[in-house]
């Protein structure tokens, strides 16, 4: 038979020393479950994020070592381009100087190139001058004494 109570008071009820501490140990177990749950979680956490920073430093890392890379091949490319530019400069310069002096010879040609090549090597100290009566060093025969 069931009976429905719309009030119910309990009195004083002694719980045993046996049930209360199996009821403790059993709060504390499940305190000491969320506090190791919580542990592992926050260590998940941390190798999550040095994942994560790893992956941003590799990321950084390509993209300086690209960078690099460009700059370097920029500034190859435009070396070259100067040089090219340079030289196209330097032989039409070269023609029309030549050309205007009137100089024909191939062997001619090759001595005033040859000549511009050693003034321009760094480590070479040359100085182009003309013949004239006073830097010449004339010798004369010497008169022959008998003894």
């Amino acid at each position: 038979m069931h009976a429905t109570l719309d009030q119910f008071h309990v009195g004083r009820i002694k719980i045993p020393d046996s049930v209360a501490d199996k009821q403790l140990s059993a709060k504390i177990q499940v305190e000491k479950n969320k506090e190791e749950e919580f542990l592992q979680s926050a260590r998940i956490e941390r190798e999550i994020t040095a994942v994560e920073v790893n992956q941003i430093n590799l990321k950084k890392e390509k993209l300086l070592r690209s960078a690099s890379a460009e700059a370097s091949l920029i500034t190859a490319n435009a070396f070259a381009l100067s040089d090219q530019i340079k030289n196209g400069a330097i032989n039409n310069g070269t023609k029309a100087l030549l050309d205007r002096l009137e100089i024909t010879s191939e062997e001619h040609s090759t001595a005033y190139t040859y000549i511009r090549t050693l003034q321009n090597r760094q480590n070479l100290g040359l100085s182009v001058s003309y013949l004239a009566d006073s830097n010449i060093v004339k010798t004369m025969a010497q008169p022959v004494v008998q003894p």
